[in-house]
């Protein structure tokens, strides 16, 4: 699939998620388009995330609630408009950067997952007490 496409794919998939389901689906998305596409390094799927939101902002932004919205939050928390308009899509980018980067790890380690635990444990409790063991054994 050509990076392009899959930009996009992830712009809309996110806008939609979010929109259908909520703020959750980002690092869902972003899990998801990081194991179909690992061309998608983990910062541009972010950078998408933080995409799409704006893109959700920017059709709400044409409503009179909003513009109320923006201004009773910017008085509460004495923070310019642009600061708060500016929040979510940091947010949904930095969600689908660690989501993204945390499913390209560990899609990419199939060791990890099939190297059970109870070897590690076997080979430290065949020792015997107060030896030191061999550590060239464990994983």
């Amino acid at each position: 699939m050509p990076l392009a496409a899959a930009s996009l794919g992830v712009v809309v998939t996110m806008a939609l998620g979010t929109w259908l389901l909520g703020w959750w689906m980002v690092p869902l998305l972003a899990g998801a388009w990081s194991w179909l596409v690992p061309a998608l390094r983990p910062w541009r799927i972010g950078l998408l995330a933080g995409c799409a939101w704006a893109g959700l902002l920017a059709a709400q932004a044409t409503t009179p609630a909003f513009a109320a919205l923006v201004g009773r939050l910017g008085g509460i928390f004495s923070l310019p408009h642009l600061v708060l308009v500016g929040l979510p899509p940091l947010f949904a980018a930095l969600l689908g950067w660690s989501a993204a980067g945390v499913a390209g790890v560990v899609g990419r380690q199939p060791s990890a997952v099939s190297s059970p635990p109870a070897t590690f444990i076997a080979n430290v409790t065949s020792a015997p007490p107060g030896s030191r063991t061999d550590t060239s054994s464990i994983p």
